[in-house]
């Protein structure tokens, strides 16, 4: 998972203007580039689970301003890419 990423950052292009980075973007890309590749039911979520790994990891030793502020954060687009994230999923048909 998550080789060679490539993507638009956090969120849908269309609302990169509302959904921020932040300390995320590597993170969205990989996830991003897993999303392209598709799969089944189990490696998207295996590929949301990675998703997470790597905000919380973005976040851990940066500060204890930035570890408070984003932890949540994480969990918050974790959901986001739960709930709403199986349209732009390639396997979605699978």
């Amino acid at each position: 998972m998550g080789k060679d990423c490539k993507g638009n950052g956090c969120g849908p292009a269309a609302l990169a203007w509302i959904i921020p980075d932040l300390w995320f973007r590597e993170a969205c890309n990989c996830h991003d580039t897993d999303y392209k590749q598709g799969g089944s039911k189990s490696y998207r979520h295996a590929s949301d689970i990675a998703f997470l790994g790597k905000m919380l990891n973005a976040v851990r030793d940066k500060g204890r301003f930035t570890e408070i502020v984003g932890t949540p954060l994480a969990f918050i687009y974790y959901l986001a890419v739960r709930i709403a994230g199986g349209i732009y999923y390639k396997g979605r048909w699978k």
